[in-house]
């Protein structure tokens, strides 16, 4: 199987990572490759070539808020009768 140099970049959960890498000369194989080697982290981008040493990357940050339960049938007090616009004799 053929190889080539490959800078490559990564996320999971708003993490991003960038390494290199020789992989298989097809991305798609490349790509797979990677993921499988790599668990819980997606690959976006393969650059062909060493550039991992002067790249830098930029993660966003992650955060998971509790689920919030809304009853869209709830009308709360004070709401205008159904059919009549607010703010309407």
């Amino acid at each position: 199987m053929a190889t080539r140099p490959y800078t490559v970049i990564m996320v999971s959960y708003g993490n991003t990572l960038s390494c290199q890498g020789n992989y298989s000369y097809e991305p798609a194989r490349a790509c797979k490759e990677i993921e499988a080697a790599n668990p819980g982290w997606r690959v976006v981008a393969l650059v062909p070539g060493l550039h991992a040493s002067g790249m830098h990357t930029f993660g966003r940050p992650y955060t998971a808020s509790e689920q919030q339960q809304v009853d869209v049938w709830d009308i709360p007090a004070g709401a205008p009768p159904a059919g009549k616009a607010p703010n309407c004799s």
